[in-house]
C-alpha cells in the first residue's frame, strides 16, 4: 500500500494497532482460539466495539490471498501444528476488492455474461466474477447475486472498477 493512497494512513496506523491489540487478547484469553478467524466490529469515535468472533475462512481472506501471495489455509493448517505444502507466488503491488452485487430489481439469473469463462486452473488467477448463480435462478430484488472483484494502483481506482461492474450488472436486468 501506498502512502498516497487514501485508506493508508488509517490502515497503517491506528486500525492497525488496534487490530493487533484485540487480535492479541483475543488469543491470548483462549488458547483454542487459533489459525484464522474473523472479527467483527463497530468503529466509532475512534473507538472499537467487538460484534462477534468467526473462528473460520472468511470472506476477506481470499483478497489477502491474492494480495500477499501466500495460502492462509496452509497457514491455518501450520497452526493446528500440520505441514501443508503450499504454492506461493510473488505479492502483487496492486489493490485487490471485493463486492457483493445485490439485485436492483427482481429477475432470472441469464444464462451469458461476463461472468461466463471465469473458471480458472491457477489458483492465484484473480476471478472478476464468482459465486455465481445457475442459470435459471429467481433472484428478488435486494438479494444477492454475485462477487465482484477488481484491482488497481489504489482505493480509489478499486471502489471505480466495483461500481463500473455494479452499474453494468444493473443494465442487464
Amino acid at each position: 500500500m501506498s502512502t498516497s493512497d487514501p485508506c493508508h494512513g488509517l490502515i497503517e496506523g491506528f486500525l492497525l494497532k488496534e487490530m493487533e491489540r484485540i487480535a492479541k487478547a483475543l488469543t491470548h484469553s483462549d488458547p483454542y482460539l487459533r489459525g484464522l478467524f474473523g472479527v467483527d466490529l463497530i468503529l466509532r469515535d475512534n473507538e472499537f466495539y467487538l460484534i462477534e468472533v468467526n473462528p473460520r475462512y472468511t470472506a476477506s481472506i481470499e483478497v489477502l490471498e491474492l494480495t500477499s501471495g501466500k495460502s492462509c489455509l496452509a497457514m491455518h493448517a501450520g497452526a493446528f501444528g500440520l505441514d501443508v505444502n503450499s504454492t506461493q507466488r510473488q505479492p502483487t503491488d496492486m489493490m485487490i476488492g471485493k463486492a457483493i452485487y445485490f439485485a436492483a430489481k427482481a429477475c432470472v439469473f441469464p444464462q451469458n455474461g461476463p461472468w461466463v469463462d471465469v473458471t480458472n486452473k491457477d489458483m492465484w488467477a484473480m476471478s472478476e466474477y464468482a459465486d455465481i448463480p445457475t442459470t435459471g435462478t429467481v433472484i428478488e430484488r435486494g438479494q444477492p447475486v454475485l462477487t465482484l472483484f477488481a484491482q488497481g494502483a489504489n482505493a480509489s481506482e478499486v471502489m471505480g472498477r466495483l461500481q463500473l461492474k455494479a452499474r453494468l450488472m444493473d443494465q442487464m436486468w
